[in-house]
């Protein structure tokens, strides 16, 4: 049913459609581009799609009751990691 879904939803959002997803939320196509001075100056290449995603009453209900805390940055050295290259069997 995913890979369905996967497959069917660029032909809905290039046609104009916003798709459903139940209670679950909302995508839709979005455009955007870089203006120009002129009709004639601009470039449909500056054109970027973009999926937006609205999630819906349910989900917006259940991240609300989300806890969050401040974690402090890692070290440099901590962040690339450390130790040994794992050895494959």
């Amino acid at each position: 049913m995913l890979l369905n879904f996967i497959d069917c939803l660029p032909h809905y959002l290039r046609d104009g459609f916003s798709v459903q997803l139940s209670d679950f939320g909302t995508m839709r196509l979005t455009l955007s581009s870089e203006g120009s001075l002129t009709e004639k100056a601009f470039k449909t290449e500056t054109i970027k799609p973009r999926v937006t995603f609205t999630p819906g009453v349910e989900l917006k209900a259940a991240l609300r009751d989300n806890s969050y805390e401040t974690v402090k940055e890692k070290d440099k050295k901590e962040k690339e990691g450390g130790g040994e290259t794992p050895s494959h069997p």
